[in-house]
């Protein structure tokens, strides 16, 4: 009489069925959640990786470009240095005389103060 009233099925809880029920739904959804995640940082990986090799190449060329420019700041600076130090070796020559005779001073000033101001009036030193 068992088989009677055997139709195959029995009763499950709500619970116990939705766990059932979710369980490879909730595996394809981390596996898919996982690979996603994996391609992501992969992506971002090859991007920073880019983004890197273009720093580098740039601080490169900003390198090469600092050293030209220190290099003419010093040829500038050792100019202005000729333009200036031998008048104070002249000026200090004669530090034991109480006066400086020096004719003509005012036209002699006026073109060494050309000279100075060519080299450090309006230079351009980022060429290129």
């Amino acid at each position: 009489m068992d088989d009677l009233n055997d139709f195959g099925f029995s009763t499950v809880s709500e619970t116990d069925f939705t766990a059932a029920t979710k369980e490879p739904e909730t595996k394809v959804v981390e596996a898919a959640v996982k690979e996603a995640k994996a391609g992501q940082i992969k992506e971002v990986e090859g991007t920073v990786n880019k983004i890197w090799s273009l720093l580098d190449y740039h601080y490169e060329d900003i390198d090469k470009h600092k050293d030209k420019l220190n290099k003419e700041y010093e040829r500038q600076m050792k100019e202005v240095e000729d333009l200036i130090v031998p008048l104070l070796n002249n000026l200090a020559k004669s530090s034991t005389n109480e006066y400086i005779f020096w004719p003509g001073r005012r036209e002699i000033l006026e073109k060494q103060i050309e000279k100075i101001t060519a080299h450090t009036r309006d230079v351009n030193i980022f060429t290129e």
